[in-house]
Order: C-alpha cells, then structure tokens, then sequence
C-alpha cells in the first residue's frame, strides 16, 4: 500500500509540474488565446476582447525617408539645422554660397556669407553655426545666421585628419564644454571648440 502511495504521488506531481511547464511555455511564447468577457449595462450588452500579446509594436526600419525636397542646385553638400531653418552651403566658390529652407523644404532664399566659401561641413551647437572644408589648414568658421556674417574663424589641430569633409557638434567632449568630430573621408578625430585636439584620427 505504502508503495502505491508513492507511485500514486509521484505520477501526481509529474503531472503537475507538466500542466505548469505548459502553461509557462505558452505565456512565455505569447500563444494564449485572447480572453472574451461580456460586460452587461441596463441598456446593452457588450463583448470586448482582451488581448493578451505583449509584443512591441514594430520600429522603424534604419534610414526611413521622413520628406525630401530639392536643394537650389546639386553643389551644396554641407546641411545643418537649427530646428527653424535648414541651411545648405556649396562646396565651389561662386557666388551665392549658401541657401535657407523651412523646414519643409520650400521657400529657398540665397544669401552670402563674407569670408566663407567651399563649405563640405555644416554643423550647429544650439547657437552658432560651424562651416568647415578640405583645405590643409582645416579651417572652421563660426557664423551667426541670424545676421548672415562670420563671428569668427580658427584651425582644428587633429593628427591624421587632412581636411574637413564632414564636422558634428557634440556636446559631450572636452569634458562637457563641447566640440566637434571632424574628419575627411575615412578620418575620424575629435577637436575642442576652439580647434585643440581632443582624439586624433
């Protein structure tokens, strides 16, 4: 008898432990069948289902096009944002340099900055706009756009960086006082706001 006893508990507790590996299993691979529940009121009775998915909605594939729209001719390559106004900057030295867009991309307006000019990189720190290009010197403008003029003008120092093709703002580097990642093509360094090297290419 006692050994039929403990026949009959182990088969009970196999089963069990089986109805909750289930029962797991299927909570855990999502495949419970929605609940229906019928909810009563004086004047209607109403079924609604409860789901029981927990699945994330999907997101947005890398590299989604939001808009696009046509800039005022194919040499303007450098493009930057203040969150009012896009702005492009031509890469050549003829007159006009640079554009201003809405931020939908129409009403373009031409305009100069004096001293600035062949601009490859556009970049913003939330105040000022930062121009650069590909010469040896790896010059960067600060150019206040409100006005349309250059503020002022200084040299990255960055070794292995030959020019500048591409500049962003970043404000996390030299400790928080911000700067920029700049480099040209393949080249990658890190430059204070003032051009001081903070990681070399």
């Amino acid at each position: 008898m006692k050994k039929q006893l403990t026949i009959f508990a182990l088969f009970l507790l196999c089963g069990l432990g089986y109805a909750q590996f289930e029962r797991v299993q299927t909570l855990f691979e999502n495949k419970a069948e929605p609940k229906r529940e019928i909810v009563s009121t004086e004047t209607a009775t109403v079924e609604r289902t409860i789901s029981n998915s927990t699945a994330p909605a999907s997101p947005k594939a890398m590299w989604d096009i939001a808009f696009q729209f046509a800039a005022v001719d194919a040499q303007h390559v450098g493009w930057a944002t203040n969150g009012n106004k896009f702005y492009s900057a031509r890469w050549t030295n003829n007159a006009p340099t640079w554009a201003e867009y809405d931020m939908d991309g129409s009403n373009p307006v031409t305009f100069t900055v004096p001293g600035v000019t062949e601009v490859r990189a556009l970049t913003f720190d939330g105040t000022y706009f930062y121009a650069a290009n590909t010469n040896a010197n790896r010059t960067i403008f600060k150019i206040d756009m409100t006005t349309k003029t250059l503020v002022s003008q200084f040299n990255a120092i960055c070794a292995g960086v030959t020019g500048i093709r591409h500049m962003s703002y970043d404000p996390t580097l030299d400790g928080g006082n911000g700067g920029f990642w700049i480099g040209n093509w393949s080249e990658l360094g890190a430059v204070s706001m003032t051009g001081a090297q903070l990681i070399a290419s």
